[in-house]
């Protein structure tokens, strides 16, 4: 066996650290690459998502304006009426009945001949965030 073959392995080693460099101080150092990357695709995400729930809200309103406006009318008279009939009774504050109140009253706020008297009424049924 001959010595000059044999590399010992501390030679074949990078140095992960300069000798001459300076500690850093981590606290105001920026975060690394990848959490950057991952904090804008989120981000984007977040916008795309909004964007889209914009967009099918939009649809559904576009598809009743398409709706002859005496046709739209008959439509929008059957809903809120069963809304005012139906969602104001006691029992209308349990499961299934609550919630084809809440879905009825998002129907009805779709609708162009929806006023301000029937968009308040209809929000009631909606759920409120609360403060």
């Amino acid at each position: 066996m001959r010595s000059a073959d044999i590399i010992p392995i501390v030679s074949r080693r990078r140095s992960t650290l300069k000798k001459t460099a300076a500690p850093t101080d981590l606290s105001t150092s920026s975060p690394p690459r990848s959490a950057r990357w991952i904090v804008l695709i989120a981000v984007g995400a977040f916008f795309l998502v909004a964007g889209l729930f914009l967009l099918a809200g939009d649809h559904n309103r576009r598809t009743l304006g398409r709706i002859e406006s005496v046709e739209r009318g008959a439509i929008f008279e059957r809903a809120y009426v069963d809304l005012e009939e139906t969602c104001r009774l006691p029992e209308a504050g349990r499961d299934p009945l609550r919630q084809h109140c809440m879905n009825q009253a998002a129907f009805v706020l779709l609708f162009p001949e929806c006023a301000a008297d029937c968009q308040r009424g209809a929000r009631s049924f909606l759920p409120h965030v609360g403060r």
